[in-house]
């Protein structure tokens, strides 16, 4: 049978292209000898260039993707270009209060008195944020090819200008040099793009709208999605030596494939919700289902044996990243439910800024009571508690408001047993260890 490429697999792929360099990069640092405050170091400077970006650019790229099947051909060609600008533009106003700050920025957000190479990072930001709509641009414009291959460049250039350099040299900043020039390359790429699709025009009736869509967005992502940073900042006051926090950041990763494919359902399917709910429902519950079946046996095997391969992946000093690793994987049970695109679709995005402050406010409690009880493995719990009563409280929403019932999009049966068998698997490798 022919592997047929569609919007989602080819979004899927692209995932995992960019999870598998952001992985190997972490393996190839821990093999050439970087000492665990080197690496610490590596992953201290893209938590804060995160830290400054992800809530605008996941805000704005929701966005593009609900507006853009709603437009008149011709304003689907000006929005392409005014998405290009206001990247651009944002990337800049980053990028400098990133130098103007760094100072006090680094002192209080990260377990460093100062960091290096700060500079070249305010630079790889600039230039590199407004290449993050180029995979987008291909999947509205309906060329599945060409987002893998952008992927491949993009991720294994990312792989080799990293690791290259510091094997050559043993110096981490010549990894960083190497990512402002990958920068540079991606964002002429993105500007091509622009010329070849998009349409030198600025409405402001889109622009208008694109703003007012993309705003709640963002303060979701900004409240939301901050629970990673708001972990990382508890893990530095509460654990003092630098080392724990490279323990910590390796460990507190889902199943890798979860997030991607529910990264690659949501980014795929959100513009068929937004143009034909009923078929985009339809193909929401079907998806999910399908991928369930071999996601959550993964995540139970993975539980299973974390503690053998987190030492040898890496090394010896990343054993305690195994069992927060164990406590993230749980949160397969709700990742998996998306009646957020739903209300992304229907234009009622600001519901999701209050979720994502009833979220938050649970995760910071629960993780400050629990850190003291659990250590890492404490946080780690409260992130996955407190995402499933957000996301339980979302479902609700739809249900109440819109008169969707979750059976239209989730396949209940199935999420629950797999979820019972989840748990107690969990529990059994606490037996087991």
């Amino acid at each position: 049978m022919q592997f047929k490429l569609s919007s989602v697999s080819s979004i899927q792929i692209y995932n995992l292209i960019r999870f598998g360099s952001t992985i190997g990069v972490g393996i190839c640092l821990t093999k050439i000898g970087l000492s665990t405050v080197e690496i610490s170091i590596y992953e201290a400077l893209l938590f804060l260039g995160n830290l400054f970006c992800f809530f605008w650019i996941g805000g704005g790229q929701s966005a593009l993707l609900s507006l853009f099947p709603k437009l008149a051909e011709v304003d689907k060609k000006s929005l392409i270009f005014q998405a290009f600008v206001l990247f651009s533009l944002l990337g800049m106003i980053t990028a400098t209060l990133l130098l103007t700050l760094s100072g006090p920025i680094v002192k209080y957000l990260t377990q460093f008195e100062e960091l290096p190479y700060v500079h070249w990072l305010a630079l790889y930001i600039m230039l590199n944020v407004p290449s993050f709509l180029v995979h987008l641009y291909y999947l509205l414009l309906n060329q599945q090819k060409a987002i893998i291959r952008w992927g491949l460049m993009a991720f294994g250039g990312q792989l080799l200008v990293v690791v290259i350099p510091v094997w050559l040299t043993g110096d981490l900043e010549w990894s960083f040099i190497g990512l402002v020039f990958l920068a540079f390359v991606k964002y002429l790429w993105t500007l091509g793009i622009v010329w070849y699709h998009g349409s030198y025009r600025i409405s402001v009736p889109i622009l208008v709208r694109y703003c007012t869509l993309a705003l709640p967005l963002i303060l979701n992502l900004l409240i939301g999605n901050s629970t990673e940073y708001i972990d990382g900042l508890i893990v530095t006051s509460h654990f003092p030596d630098p080392g724990t926090f490279a323990v910590f950041r390796y460990g507190a990763r889902e199943l890798p494939l979860v997030t991607l494919i529910v990264s690659g359902l949501i980014t795929a399917l959100l513009p068929v919700v937004a143009g034909e709910e009923n078929a985009g429902l339809a193909a929401l519950r079907r998806r999910t289902a399908q991928f369930a079946h071999w996601l959550f046996p993964a995540s139970a095997f993975l539980m299973l044996v974390s503690p053998w391969v987190f030492p040898f992946v890496y090394n010896d000093s990343f054993l305690d990243s195994a069992w927060v690793f164990n406590v993230y994987l749980l949160i397969i049970i709700s990742r998996m439910l998306l009646p957020q695109v739903i209300i992304i679709g229907r234009d009622r995005s600001y519901i999701l800024v209050r979720n994502a402050i009833l979220e938050t406010l649970l995760n910071v409690g629960l993780s400050l009571w629990l850190v003291r009880e659990f250590g890492l493995t404490g946080i780690a719990f409260a992130t996955v508690i407190a995402f499933f009563l957000a996301k339980a409280n979302l479902i609700w929403f739809v249900w109440k408001s819109f008169r969707i019932p979750p059976a239209k999009y989730i396949p209940i049966r199935l999420f629950s047993g797999y979820s019972l068998i989840l748990v107690l698997v969990y529990l059994l490798t606490l037996i087991i260890y």
